[in-house]
């Protein structure tokens, strides 16, 4: 699952590369369970290939907006285009790379490197399982690529953040990170598991697993504790570390080879060999946890003092 630093890189590309530019050729899919318009008195459950290409025909993109992991398009017309940038469905431009919506590009030992089915040759244009194209002129193509056809593009009219599902997003800890008297005060409400608050994306849009697995490494905080006990001390170094590795992810440009050597991340994807250690001799342990496989590390990350009540 791509998570705020490839949402961020997505972004930045189509700001860079379309933001400014008119939209000269649309091709849609005929499938209209992929659209649909929302909210208020124009709202509609699906829309018809030509209804789509009417709405985007000749616009001019005029802002790429990213919220968490949530990214959209506004147009010149007043209507944004909301886009699922996810396990189903990703944002293709042509002539660009995507592995990095694979997240993971590490050595894993005795691994073989995972299968990239979808690493088709760059210059096969339009990619299969497309269901929107957008030409802008020069080679400069977007398409919305949706294999399992489980994606969806929503048409706003207005901005997007005062509508679900952007305006029930939380703190974003790259755009807006919250203060630490606001994180202490939020964390001492929660009634569950670190690990669950923080891969919560109405609590702190954008962290997703393996973000969250690094920030508790780097807080050397165990991900079975609950914040509500902990102290106003070790929350503080919760979310210093929380912005810390959201930001350098982003300056990286999601380039996972280019992350600190020292983080968790290189090893938590050897989760299927029997065992995992860092250098220095300490064993990486995973476990489910409401779901989510955890990675973390026990004899670094232990239980603190509950705070004083």
């Amino acid at each position: 699952m791509p998570e705020l630093p490839v949402i961020e890189r997505v972004c930045r590309l189509l700001r860079e590369r379309i933001v400014g530019k008119k939209i000269l050729k649309v091709c849609a899919a005929n499938d209209p369970s992929v659209f649909s318009v929302t909210p208020g008195p124009i709202a509609r459950p699906s829309l018809a290939k030509r209804e789509v290409e009417a709405l985007l025909r000749g616009r001019t993109v005029v802002e790429c907006g990213r919220r968490g992991k949530k990214l959209w398009l506004t147009l010149s017309s007043g209507i944004s285009m909301l886009i699922s940038c996810d396990l189903k469905g990703v944002l293709r431009l042509k002539g660009e790379p995507f592995d990095y919506f694979n997240d993971v590009r590490v050595n894993t030992g005795d691994m073989e490197p995972p299968n990239r089915e979808d690493q088709v040759d760059l210059d096969t244009w339009p990619p299969l399982f497309t269901k929107l194209e957008l030409s802008f002129g020069r080679n400069h193509r977007v398409a919305y690529v949706d294999r399992h056809r489980l994606g969806r593009i929503r048409f706003f009219k207005g901005k997007p953040e005062d509508y679900p599902p952007i305006a029930e997003l939380g703190f974003d800890p790259v755009l807006d990170p919250p203060t630490p008297a606001q994180f202490v005060e939020m964390m001492w409400l929660q009634k569950r598991y670190i690990k669950s608050v923080l891969v919560s994306q109405k609590i702190f849009a954008g962290v997703g697993n393996w973000m969250a697995d690094e920030v508790l490494f780097q807080s050397k905080v165990n991900p079975l504790e609950y914040p509500s006990y902990m102290s106003q001390g070790r929350l503080k170094v919760v979310l210093e570390n929380l912005k810390y590795v959201c930001r350098t992810a982003v300056e990286a440009n999601a380039e996972s080879s280019l992350y600190p050597e020292d983080w968790l991340f290189h090893y938590r994807w050897r989760m299927y060999i029997e065992d995992t250690f860092l250098p220095d001799g300490d064993q990486v342990v995973f476990r489910s946890i409401n779901g989510r496989v955890t990675a973390y590390v026990p004899t670094l990350q232990k239980f603190g003092r509950r705070k004083p009540y």
